[in-house]
């Protein structure tokens, strides 16, 4: 008898604490119970493609998002101020996360990490509002009321849901509409769903909501991971750029821990979003010097070269002149030395050079690669002689 009440009081204790965690000026009726209305739509299996913006007062911004179940996902997210994808894999717990100049945030998912928002922002991610948690489970205490239909954006007729949950490990709650058309938006689903039109969000901090472009259920799409689990954090540092230009030569530095491969974001429902295969650490104990008379900084190919360079190496120095190119080489002691050089001036300079200790490897870049193989092939440290940048930057 006495064991029963203290079992009582304590649940009574547990339930009062309970809702005094809960915003009631957000959910003033509390949370929604089991079990949810059965026209909300099912997502089986529990995987969807998500295109939509978020808008508030303040801002506009897209977000897309490819969720793959219990084990990864991808989410894209792009503002006036910078292009992110971020991708989690639950399996190797990893967070890969890559900016507009492809550079790449590789970081361990700790064991108390619960991920229901996008990057650092207080939006939750679309699967939050569609019943998982973040960790890509399924959520216990989502639960939907069908509250009527509503016509919304000039003549959209839609069911209207709603959901009040609550996310314990963030103390937030949340209150969701959710707007979704009567019919399919494409019967070549076998498990198609009604579309989701607009989902209305509040919660403790500001009102905004998800404007949705498109909604796929049951997409056939999947995600390519790297292979391994990653152990410590690796983080990236900002990327900056300096030019001097002594003479005919231009010194451009780029200072970044982590360069990515190139990546590619789904937008189609039969894509694949791949990962990067690894995340490289950029050579910082590497120079690289480039001598070519026909360098122009002003043409755009060169720029894109030098784009591709900084990925990779930590200091980059031009010349258009042999002499100096040379001069400047001979004073080198402490750094390695990779070098791109014309097959012109390769012809004549690189025998010069080639037993220099500091001197690493030559590439050739040139526009006819069988006049110049025959002399580059006597020569041990070139590599190769390329007629393409690209080829270059997958040596390096």
């Amino acid at each position: 008898m006495f064991r029963n009440l203290l079992l009582l009081i304590v649940c009574m204790l547990c339930k009062i604490s309970w809702c005094q965690l809960i915003d009631l000026n957000i959910c003033p009726n509390g949370l929604t119970t089991s079990p949810s209305d059965s026209q909300w739509p099912k997502i089986f299996p529990n995987r969807f493609e998500i295109f939509s913006e978020i808008t508030t007062d303040v801002e506009t911004f897209e977000v897309m998002q490819l969720f793959i179940g219990l084990h990864r996902d991808t989410i894209y997210f792009r503002n006036y101020e910078k292009n992110l994808q971020i991708y989690y894999d639950f399996e190797t717990n990893e967070i890969l996360t890559i900016n507009d100049e492809l550079k790449c945030d590789r970081s361990e998912i700790q064991s108390n990490e619960y991920l229901p928002f996008i990057t650092t922002s207080q939006y939750v991610k679309p699967s939050i509002l569609l019943g998982f948690d973040g960790r890509n489970n399924y959520s216990m205490g989502f639960y939907t009321r069908y509250i009527g239909k509503e016509i919304i954006r000039n003549g959209i007729v839609t069911k209207k849901f709603q959901s009040c949950f609550y996310i314990n490990q963030e103390n937030l709650t949340i209150n969701a509409t959710y707007y979704l058309s009567e019919s399919p938006p494409n019967e070549m689903y076998t498990n198609s769903a009604p579309d989701f039109v607009q989902i209305d969000v509040r919660s403790n901090n500001y009102p905004y909501t998800y404007n949705i472009i498109r909604y796929v259920s049951n997409p056939s799409l999947t995600i390519t991971t790297p292979s391994g689990k990653s152990t410590t954090a690796t983080p990236s540092s900002s990327s900056s750029a300096t030019t001097n230009k002594p003479n005919k030569s231009s010194s451009v530095s780029s200072s970044s821990s982590v360069a990515s491969e190139q990546t590619v974001a789904t937008t189609n429902s039969s894509s694949i979003a791949a990962l990067p295969r690894r995340c490289r650490r950029i050579l910082q104990n590497f120079l690289l010097i480039w001598l070519d008379t026909n360098i122009d900084e002003s043409k755009q190919d060169f720029k894109n070269s030098l784009t591709q360079l900084r990925h990779l190496v930590a200091s980059i120095t031009t010349f258009t002149n042999a002499k100096e190119c040379v001069n400047f080489l001979s004073k080198i002691q402490k750094e390695k030395v990779f070098m791109i050089v014309s097959g012109s001036l390769g012809r004549h300079i690189v025998p010069a050079i080639h037993e220099w200790p500091q001197l690493d490897f030559t590439y050739v870049f040139c526009g006819n690669r069988s006049v110049h193989e025959q002399w580059a092939k006597t020569m041990l440290k070139v590599k190769g002689v390329y007629t393409d940048i690209d080829p270059i930057c997958k040596a390096l």
